[in-house]
């Protein structure tokens, strides 16, 4: 809940800047396993087109551990991150439904 309550608050991100590689890493490790998860959920519909899907998960992804690995701003690839696992989780939600 910080996050959400310090998000404008320039001091914070300043404070957060000491861990910025395990955020790295954890960003990088948990956000590729959710988008694997939901890639491999969409690859199992049968009667749908999974292309636009699994593409919109393969770009956050991939533009959410670009954003970490370049050492963008921590507020970018935290904002990027939790785009990319909402995204993901929808998506996975959404092969069950289907």
């Amino acid at each position: 809940m910080s996050l959400l309550k310090n998000y404008n608050n320039a001091q914070y991100w300043k404070e957060m800047e000491f861990y910025r590689f395990s955020i790295m890493m954890f960003t990088i490790t948990f956000g590729t396993c959710i988008a694997s998860i939901a890639v491999f959920y969409l690859f199992e519909l049968k009667n749908i087109s999974y292309f636009i899907p699994v593409s919109i998960v393969a770009l956050l992804s991939m533009g959410a551990n670009a954003a970490a690995i370049a050492q963008s701003p921590l507020k970018w690839v935290v904002s990027i991150f939790l785009s990319s696992v909402l995204v993901s989780i929808f998506f996975i939600f959404y092969s069950f439904l289907f």
